[in-house]
């Protein structure tokens, strides 16, 4: 009795240690998501496709690119995700941010939709006549499923937020936060599945203006075939002493495909 009272006992801390080790993480369809950016490949769905090779953690391969897309699916193909790493092109930071949306699937249609979303990344850029442009893009750790049901599409909202500094010479500097709402959605009858993060930084100092909109987006109409699409939208502009400017243009950050 002695020693199988002691042995209870070992059992019990043991699954209070694993309890705390997992205290911070959640559960997706009984497959444990870990609280750090993106979960060790060993934690997720088995891996359809990703570009570049071997791009998820804890591999992280980028190959040069500031991007990787992936496809994850279980066996029986009732769970679809797909989703993008975002990665900041400013040295010394290795922080990226990551967009997944994620679908149950009866038949060929979805019939849920999830959302794995996090990270923070920075993107800079240099324009025409030494002006820079600094981003900011962040978005609060967000683990969720089920939708809410709108005809017959199911959407889930979360939080996003984007900072800018736009640098002109001799004119200044103006700088600028926005916060956002992005969407993971499904369309349970056939249509567009995706999850979109569109966010805004308007500001402005004396006669320097900016507006700046980051663009992010996964999508697919049959869950299969996947778009991946990244780009930030600028308007620029100033004056001082009689020099006036505008500078208006979209630059893309990435365009992917899965097929």
């Amino acid at each position: 009795m002695l020693g199988t009272s002691l042995m209870i006992k070992v059992i019990i801390a043991f699954v209070h240690f694993l309890f705390l080790a997992y205290a911070d993480a959640f559960w997706a369809n009984d497959t444990i998501v870990s609280s750090g950016q993106s979960p060790l490949r060993s934690l997720r769905l088995p891996v359809v496709a990703e570009e570049p090779p071997n791009c998820l953690p804890p591999t992280v391969s980028w190959e040069g690119k500031n991007y990787c897309w992936y496809i994850l699916k279980n066996n029986l193909g009732t769970e679809v995700h797909s989703g993008m790493l975002i990665l900041s092109n400013t040295s010394g930071w290795s922080w990226y941010v990551t967009l997944e949306h994620l679908a149950s699937v009866s038949g060929l249609l979805p019939t849920d939709v999830g959302v794995w979303a996090e990270g923070r990344t920075r993107l800079t850029t240099s324009l025409p006549s030494g002006i820079t442009v600094d981003l900011d893009f962040s978005i609060p750790r967000i683990g969720k499923w089920h939708g809410v049901p709108v005809g017959d599409e199911k959407k889930i909202e979360f939080k996003i937020e984007l900072s800018t500094i736009v640098n002109i010479p001799y004119m200044g500097v103006v700088s600028a936060k926005g916060e956002g709402s992005a969407i993971s959605s499904v369309h349970t009858q056939g249509g567009k599945n995706q999850i979109q993060a569109s966010v805004t930084a308007i500001g402005d100092v004396g006669d320097l203006f900016s507006e700046i909109v980051f663009y992010a987006e996964v999508w697919a109409e049959d869950l299969e075939h996947w778009n991946y699409d990244c780009y930030v939208e600028m308007y620029i502009s100033g004056l001082k002493d009689g020099f006036k400017f505008e500078y208006d243009n979209i630059l893309p950050v990435f365009h992917e495909k899965s097929y």
